[in-house]
């Protein structure tokens, strides 16, 4: 299963809203240590209470914009999450900066990491960004050098031909 070889596995809260997915090797045999860090985009703080994302099924970092910090952390919802053990990152004013985000992951150990997105159009549109970011994230100047890291690009359509 390809997500038990990598690090983290990133998602929009467009792909928890409308799935729901778990991203764990929920198909094979796993312990939490060994399922991936789960990591959704999620600038306006929407990933729902039940979301199954949230269990203790692996570590999860929810990344959001500052814009929506305070009157986050003093709500119920940020309450269940940290008893849950899910990690916070803030960053960016109204839309998460993935460049400190990538920076982040990177201080938390995470070297190869598969974004995964919805649809094809997301991905177009957020894959100048993305590689910005993950050249930003190794250091790289060259996509060349980008590929020899080992940061996983996916889109979902091959995320879900893996996953059937």
């Amino acid at each position: 299963d390809l997500r038990k070889d990598c690090d983290a596995i990133m998602v929009g809260i467009g792909t928890v809203m409308a799935d729901d997915p778990r991203l764990t090797g929920h198909k094979i045999d796993a312990n939490p240590e060994d399922n991936p860090v789960r990591v959704v985009v999620d600038s306006k703080c929407r990933t729902p209470i039940d979301a199954r994302i949230t269990n203790s099924d692996a570590k999860t970092i929810i990344a959001s914009a500052n814009a929506y910090k305070d009157d986050f952390i003093q709500s119920e919802k940020y309450e269940t999450f940290k008893n849950r053990g899910v990690k916070f990152f803030w960053s960016g004013d109204k839309r998460v900066d993935l460049t400190s985000l990538m920076s982040y992951l990177h201080e938390e150990g995470i070297e190869k990491l598969i974004p995964v997105t919805y649809t094809m159009k997301t991905w177009v549109e957020n894959m100048t960004d993305y590689l910005r970011s993950a050249m930003s994230y190794t250091n790289s100047r060259t996509l060349d050098e980008l590929r020899e890291s080992q940061i996983v690009l996916i889109s979902i359509n091959t995320y879900n031909s893996i996953n059937k």
